[in-house]
């Protein structure tokens, strides 16, 4: 008998929790720039022009539009507050990387294809026009994600840094919540604190990779723990003074930020102050 079953056949049902989902949205700016590269190349091999394909508006928002509706509100039927990251020269830990500049591996980039840098601002530009968004010069995306996040919010996040943050997780494969418990989310933040982060220039403790540092997490046998037994590793690498300068540096510059202090509150109130609209007026 003839199968005509495909995978493309299978309708997933939109995820809806009762829930805000924060979600880190700088990844979108990346994915749809490629996406445009990829069009333009196979413009520069057919003789083709922009023009000829997208008639309406400029290709990167037609892009842009795409990819939100099929990739994000075709899954999720709950409201969504997108966070987006300030300049990495502007952003608080700039100004705490005293061993290595913050990024300072990263060379400047060119261009994947003409134009690509005034794309991603129109990108931005056009989600924080037309959805709820969320920007400050001094805070990353995972920032404000991880500031916002409680009982009533679940984090997107294509970063693996933000399971450092307790509370209800999205999985992209799966389409559903998963949960981070407190004791998981010190272990991953641990863990970080062990490694680094390469990708950010940010050191870590020095010849301690993913295995070493799973191996020394594992010998200990309280999660509350884990953060004294680092500092102590720190302090016996470096010294009980530098040592200990070297596990804060590395703390503000791998954990992410919290709600703490009327300061934080009073200079970034508008945070506070969207997410308790989105929260009264959308989950309903």
């Amino acid at each position: 008998m003839e199968n005509n079953f495909s995978f493309n056949d299978i309708k997933v049902d939109k995820l809806k929790t009762g829930k805000l989902a924060l979600l880190d949205a700088d990844f979108i700016k990346y994915i749809v720039c490629d996406r445009r590269r990829k069009i333009f190349e196979t413009e520069q091999e057919n003789g083709q022009n922009s023009a000829e394909i997208f008639i309406k508006e400029e290709p990167i928002i037609t892009l842009t539009k795409n990819y939100l509706f099929e990739n994000i509100f075709d899954k999720i039927d709950d409201p969504i507050l997108f966070c987006w990251s300030g300049k990495s020269y502007n952003t608080f830990r700039n100004y705490v990387a005293f061993d290595k500049k913050y990024k300072g591996n990263r060379a400047e980039p060119d261009e994947s294809y003409p134009g690509q840098f005034r794309d991603v601002g129109l990108i931005v530009e056009y989600i924080i026009k037309n959805f709820p968004s969320l920007i400050f010069d001094d805070l990353e995306a995972d920032d404000i994600v991880a500031v916002l996040q409680d009982e009533n919010t679940y984090i997107m996040s294509k970063d693996k840094d933000l399971k450092q943050v307790p509370g209800n997780h999205y999985d992209w494969a799966l389409n559903k919540l998963y949960t981070i418990s407190n004791e998981q989310a010190i272990y991953y933040l641990s863990l970080q604190m062990l490694t680094g982060d390469t990708t950010d220039n940010i050191t870590g403790l020095p010849q301690i990779g993913p295995k070493k540092a799973t191996d020394f997490l594992s010998a200990i046998e309280k999660p509350s723990h884990y953060i004294y037994k680092v500092l102590l590793l720190y302090q016996k690498k470096y010294g009980i003074f530098k040592g200990t300068d070297m596990f804060v540096e590395t703390w503000n510059l791998i954990k992410m930020r919290e709600n703490r202090g009327e300061n934080f509150k009073r200079t970034h109130q508008k945070m506070f102050d969207t997410k308790e609209y989105l929260i009264r007026n959308l989950l309903k």
